[in-house]
């Protein structure tokens, strides 16, 4: 019944049960394909379905888990990826661009001496 709702063109859920275990590592799925998708993600033990809409998303869903997307397979969610891409009906782990470094302690300026006169 639920992958019945699933092609039924329901919204995405936009949030994830208390039982499943969050991180702030915590991969985000996004869904670029016109078509929504049932997905079952296992952690701790634990199985969850849930829905993502077309053209939607879901984030903050787990760490560390499997993803079982209805009609692709099965994904692992590792610590270090930040985003499940589902497009074109494949779907691949996409990591953030590198922090840019932090500002040195002194404003990040280097002043040139003056020449003396």
């Amino acid at each position: 019944m639920i992958r019945a709702l699933a092609t039924a063109g329901l919204a995405a859920v936009g949030f994830v049960s208390p039982s499943l275990p969050s991180t702030a590592f915590a991969v985000d799925i996004v869904n670029q394909d016109d078509t929504p998708y049932f997905l079952i993600i296992v952690a701790a033990g634990a199985e969850q379905g849930m829905v993502v809409g077309a053209r939607a998303g879901l984030y903050d869903v787990c760490a560390g888990c499997i993803i079982r997307i209805d009609g692709i397979g099965d994904v692992r969610a590792v610590e270090d990826a930040s985003t499940l891409v589902i497009a074109g009906r494949q779907a691949r782990l996409e990591r953030d661009p590198p922090a840019p470094p932090l500002p040195a302690p002194w404003g990040g300026l280097v002043r040139a001496r003056q020449p003396a006169l």
